[in-house]
């Protein structure tokens, strides 16, 4: 009870269920966060699950991120999910993993507005088996 009401609350915090019968290319998961605090510092991160028996050590996302008033960005990241040994990097029971994934720290947003942030997967199967979700999470920096 103590070490959860310990845990920052995010200002921002959504998972979406990515299709069981997997993830084509064509699919797109997006996240829109309306943003008023252009002064606070914040901290993102993407949570991923996945089954214990995903066929690979990795994944590559794509990840549009839409601004109020700038050009739309394009950024490929690979997510490292096992390490070389095949052992899971994050948190595993007999059903699913769940990997945190820190995406930027200490950052401000330049504009209020709307910002959308789409993810689609960019691996080497057009049909990507094994994802179960994909959340995003921003927090206010308190440090």
């Amino acid at each position: 009870m103590l070490a959860s009401s310990c845990q920052p609350t995010p200002v921002y915090e959504e998972t979406l269920a990515v299709n069981q019968e997997g993830w084509l290319y064509e699919d797109q998961y997006s996240f829109e966060i309306t943003v008023e605090d252009t002064i606070s510092l914040h901290d993102m991160h993407l949570d991923i699950d996945h089954t214990p028996d995903f066929a690979y050590q990795n994944t590559y996302l794509n990840i549009t991120t839409s601004f109020p008033k700038q050009e739309d960005k394009v950024e490929r990241l690979n997510i490292q999910l096992a390490e070389k040994n095949g052992k899971w990097i994050g948190k595993c029971n007999s059903e699913t993993c769940k990997l945190k994934v820190y995406m930027l720290d200490k950052f401000k947003f330049a504009d209020e507005g709307v910002y959308s942030f789409s993810i689609s997967q960019y691996s080497r199967e057009e049909n990507l088996k094994g994802i179960q979700s994909i959340g995003l999470k921003v927090y206010q920096n308190k440090s």
